[in-house]
């Protein structure tokens, strides 16, 4: 089990007992509680939040019943603000983090579910031209400098999830 699917876990989890001789639910949580980049671990819990309400046809609806969704967008933005280059001015930061956000937490092709074609066993099957056969969602920025600012902050999300997950681990290996 991954680290991200063991915080998840944990974050669900009514068992909190603290046992020395194996790592448990709690163990996760305290680790979690040490990481210094808060905005990974709700974006952690966002996505998985995101991931157990997006099971059916209505999942892009859903997104404003994420009861952390509100808080993580708040702390994203003002992230994304921050460190937004000079030719990117406040408010244009700020509908870039949103997209960016929508697309972390849902990166597939809404018309293929990801696969990058459609049909198949039995029919033919057709390659997808929504995503042009990547499985991705694709977004259109209005220019070059806001395409490769959102990358950044893509980048930079997964950067910072994935230093939390490590840092998590790290203390979970002291223990």
């Amino acid at each position: 089990m991954s680290a991200a699917e063991s915080y998840t876990r944990a974050t669900r989890s009514s068992n909190l007992k603290l046992d020395d001789l194996e790592i448990g639910d709690l163990d996760w949580l305290i680790a979690a509680g040490m990481v210094r980049e808060s905005l990974a671990t709700r974006l952690i819990r966002l996505r998985a939040e995101f991931d157990t309400i997006s099971r059916g046809p209505y999942s892009r609806t859903l997104r404003p019943a994420l009861r952390g969704f509100p808080l993580a967008r708040q702390y994203f933005v003002e992230y994304a603000i921050a460190e937004a280059p000079a030719r990117i001015d406040a408010a244009t930061a700020e509908e870039i983090a949103v997209r960016v956000l929508d697309l972390f937490l849902d990166p597939n092709c809404p018309a293929c579910g990801g696969r990058g074609f459609n049909g198949g066993y039995g029919a033919p099957t057709l390659r997808c031209p929504t995503c042009r056969e990547t499985g991705k969602r694709q977004h259109f920025w209005k220019n070059d400098a806001q395409e490769q600012y959102a990358g950044w902050l893509m980048s930079s999300i997964e950067a910072k999830i994935d230093s939390a997950l490590g840092e998590m681990r790290r203390y979970l290996r002291q223990r």
